[in-house]
Order: C-alpha cells, then sequence, then structure tokens
C-alpha cells in the first residue's frame, strides 16, 4: 500500500504565497502530495505558481487585511473540511527609526501582521 495516498494528505492554506517563503513552502507541501490553498494579492505569481502543480495548488487573490477577502479564502474550503492547517507567511516590514514613523505605516504593519492572522484564524476556527 502507497503511503503517500492523497486520502491521507492535508489541506494546508498559506498566506504570503505569491512570493517568497510562502511560496517556498506551497511548492515543497504540493509536491509532498499535500492540497496547498496559496493566497496573495499578485495574481500573475499565483497563477505562475499554481501552474506548477495545478492539481494540488489552488490560489485565492486576497488582501488578508480585508475582512471581505479573508471571506473568499474561507469560501476555497469545503464547509465540512476539517483538520486544515493555516500557515501565516504573509507579512511586511519596513525597517524605519521610531522618530521616523507615521502612524500611517504603523496601523499597516499591524493589520498586515498581527490584526489579519488573527481575525483570518478565528475565521478558520470551525475547519
Amino acid at each position: 500500500m502507497a503511503q503517500n495516498s492523497g486520502a491521507h494528505m492535508s489541506k494546508i492554506i498559506i498566506t504570503g504565497a505569491s512570493s517568497g517563503i510562502g511560496k517556498a513552502l506551497a511548492l515543497h507541501l504540493a509536491q509532498s502530495g499535500h492540497h496547498v490553498i496559496a493566497v496573495g494579492r499578485n495574481k500573475a505569481a499565483l497563477d505562475e505558481l499554481s501552474s506548477s502543480d495545478s492539481n494540488r495548488i489552488t490560489t485565492v487573490i486576497a488582501d488578508i487585511t480585508k475582512s471581505e477577502d479573508r471571506l473568499k479564502i474561507k469560501e476555497a474550503l469545503p464547509s465540512d473540511a476539517r483538520g486544515v492547517y493555516l500557515v501565516h507567511s504573509a507579512g511586511i516590514a519596513v525597517p524605519a527609526l521610531l522618530a521616523n514613523m507615521t502612524e500611517e505605516e504603523w496601523d499597516q504593519h499591524f493589520s498586515v501582521n498581527i490584526k489579519a492572522p488573527v481575525f483570518l484564524t478565528n475565521l478558520l476556527l470551525p475547519h
């Protein structure tokens, strides 16, 4: 019996999957037999990622800071999906001295790096 049977492979949602660590992880996990839901804002990059393994990589174009886009991620899952993994790879870092940081820059960092992951996790808890 094959150990890599698709019936036992996980569904894994990865935010920030259009580049960097998120993209590399999505490719690796798909090659390992898992179904990956790759989330990002860059449609062209996600299309390229999906073309590498369209049977195992599903893409969702979404900005995780927007509640309506977080719903699109949830809707990519079957309503009865359970045991879903969520990898928060989306993030931003714009180095700046505290003395030079604007409130808008702080809000953007907070929204992408803290608020969005918390509320996406909250939305997906039933899965």
